[in-house]
């Protein structure tokens, strides 16, 4: 199963059931959003997304069920948007809905 990494903290990589970015761009400006499909097995999970939504995530990375990386997005400002959680026999159903933008460079002077 795929594992989810938020700014290079391994100590709340965990597995996730999907991912999917969809991008938009207005006068040169591109937004996205990242939506991620997981089960939740402990509460530290859960606490670690919630400070992600207060302080952001500047990278995420996906590795495969062989923990090789298939997947970088870095030099971001994201913020997750939402974050629903669902009970579902004893499980929980997470999903987080996290904003992404570029980093903005600043201008040569």
């Amino acid at each position: 199963m795929a594992k989810i990494r938020f700014n290079e903290d391994n100590t709340g990589i965990f597995p996730i059931n999907s991912y999917n970015r969809n991008s938009t761009f207005d006068n040169g400006e591109m937004t996205s959003y990242a939506y991620i499909s997981a089960n939740a097995n402990n509460a530290q999970i859960i606490t670690k997304l919630q400070q992600y939504g207060v302080n952001g995530i500047t990278r995420i990375d996906i590795y495969s069920d062989a923990n090789d990386v298939i997947y970088t997005l870095q030099d971001i400002a994201g913020r997750i948007s939402a974050l629903d959680e669902t009970l579902n026999g004893t499980e929980i159903n997470l999903t987080i809905n996290i904003q992404v933008q570029p980093v903005q460079q600043p201008a040569n002077v």
